[in-house]
């Protein structure tokens, strides 16, 4: 391979990654709460009860990659769910499906009575959700069985608004714990660098093999 073919093999290689490496591991935690302090407080829900949690995207082009629950369950019996909605004047909207679920009984904290229930941080990753730039969504959780809670910190931490439909909707200051990471989608610029970049790759091994014969 002569000096003229490592070059232009090697400048369709770097255009290449130059487009795609800066979106590929960058991630962007936009909502988190985790470590604050859980107040043990939480509303123990059931059905049809539940519980939900606003967070506000930032203002590039993402998709949500890992939501992270701090949550357990006061008895064995039944599923939990978590789910996406939109906003809808302040208040969980159109559901946009569910995320993450299970067995009850894998995140038993105690029952309803106790006074110092268990709590778990339970993340559900590699996500690939939509979102809309600079836009606000709820994650919602519910149950088919046992009672689930989900660990709060009273205090207007980030945006705080926590609602359950067995409660009177309203701003408390009180946060649940959670943390949504994002990853941000390649530009349609970008996009179009990386398919250069595959078109010259290309074209560089079509006249290197024509050269060849």
């Amino acid at each position: 391979m002569n000096l003229r073919l490592c070059s232009a093999y090697s400048a369709a290689i770097l255009t290449c990654f130059d487009a795609w490496a800066p979106h590929a591991t960058a991630q962007i935690t936009v909502f988190d709460t985790l470590s604050a302090a859980n107040d043990t407080v939480s509303v123990n829900v059931a059905p049809p009860g539940w519980l939900a949690q606003s967070f506000t995207t930032d203002a590039t082009a993402n998709q949500i990659s890992s939501i992270t629950i701090k949550f357990s369950s006061s008895g064995s019996v039944g599923n939990y769910f978590f789910s996406l909605r939109s906003n809808g004047a302040n208040y969980p909207g159109t559901d946009l499906g569910t995320f993450g679920s299970g067995l009850n009984s894998t995140v038993f904290g105690g029952d309803s009575l106790s006074l110092s229930p268990i709590f778990f941080n339970i993340a559900f990753s590699s996500l690939s959700i939509p979102v809309t730039p600079n836009t606000r969504y709820w994650v919602v959780a519910s149950t088919d069985g046992s009672g689930l809670r989900w660990g709060s910190h009273l205090g207007n931490l980030v945006e705080g608004e926590s609602i359950a439909t067995n409660l009177s909707p309203s701003s408390t200051a009180r946060n649940n714990l959670m943390s949504v990471v994002v990853t941000p989608v390649p530009e349609p610029a970008t996009e179009a660098a990386v398919a250069a970049g595959a078109l010259l790759l290309l074209g560089v091994y079509r006249w290197a093999s024509r050269r060849s014969v």
